[in-house]
């Protein structure tokens, strides 16, 4: 038995219930290798996918999004013709449900299409060898996988069911390019995330690189710094907000442009 299969509960502690249902208290802990992995029964495996479905509901219910994607954009959009190529970063949240990001949870993208676009056929890692796994191979598929999947630095995808290492997901993706290109970004994003997700864009008016070099240079306390950090205007399209445009006949490429460029 793999090293990746040894995890076993700790002490037993009496048990919790909450919205996701009951659950044991014992902690967690990860076990010699050769140790016996637990195996879920068949009424285990039934009361995660139900208490699964019971927060995708409440999130439905509530209108909302179960992911965000996340832009931020630095100094030199500012000023900067909507026509010429602009850096960004993106990047993708499992969302918390608050506008605040609170409770978000980082999110990645599995990376079977894009070795397959590089032409690659098997992508054994390290880590792969070390846990006598098998190489993961290249696909279609483009899932979202959450952060929950993770351990001993591999990460699972349900939609393929294969095990991809940590430096071969994609979680972030810095692009330069003119705003109409910036739209079909999410567009595309949008669609990989289901069709679920808010869409969250940040500004940056100064240099935060400056800024904290400074701060380190004169030990100002946060003077220089904090300003920087909260000089960053966000702009949110809920969900619910573009479910509405779209149901209203709105061209949704469209509106993602007309966000980005207010």
């Amino acid at each position: 038995m793999s090293k990746l299969e040894t995890w076993q509960r700790g002490a037993a502690a009496p048990a919790r219930s909450g919205i996701l249902g009951e659950h044991s208290g014992g902690e967690l802990s990860w076990s010699e290798p050769g140790a016996e992995a637990p195996e879920l029964t068949d009424e285990d495996r039934e009361g995660v996918k139900q208490r699964m479905a019971a927060v995708d509901k409440l999130f439905a219910e509530q209108g909302l999004a179960k992911y965000k994607i996340e832009l931020m954009f630095g100094l030199s959009r500012s000023g900067t013709s909507r026509h010429q190529p602009i850096p960004g970063i993106i990047q993708y949240l499992e969302s918390g449900g608050k506008t605040h990001a609170g409770g978000d949870v980082k999110l990645y993208i599995c990376p079977g299409k894009t070795f397959k676009q590089q032409g690659m056929h098997e992508c054994a890692t390290p880590a792969h060898e070390e846990h006598h796994l098998p190489a993961p191979k290249a696909s279609d598929c483009e899932a979202p996988l959450v952060f929950s999947r993770n351990g001993f630095g591999l990460i699972y995808c349900g939609a393929c069911r294969q095990l991809w290492a940590a430096e071969q997901v994609v979680g972030e993706i810095a692009y330069r390019l003119p705003m109409r290109k910036w739209a079909e970004v999410v567009y595309k994003h949008f669609h990989t995330l289901e069709m679920n997700a808010d869409v969250v864009v940040k500004f940056t008016y100064d240099d935060l690189r400056a800024a904290t070099l400074m701060e380190q240079a004169r030990e100002l306390r946060g003077d220089k710094l904090t300003p920087v950090r909260q000089n960053r205007p966000t702009g949110i399209y809920r969900l619910p907000a573009i479910l509405k445009d779209v149901n209203a006949g709105a061209d949704l490429l469209k509106r993602f442009y007309a966000f980005l460029t207010v």
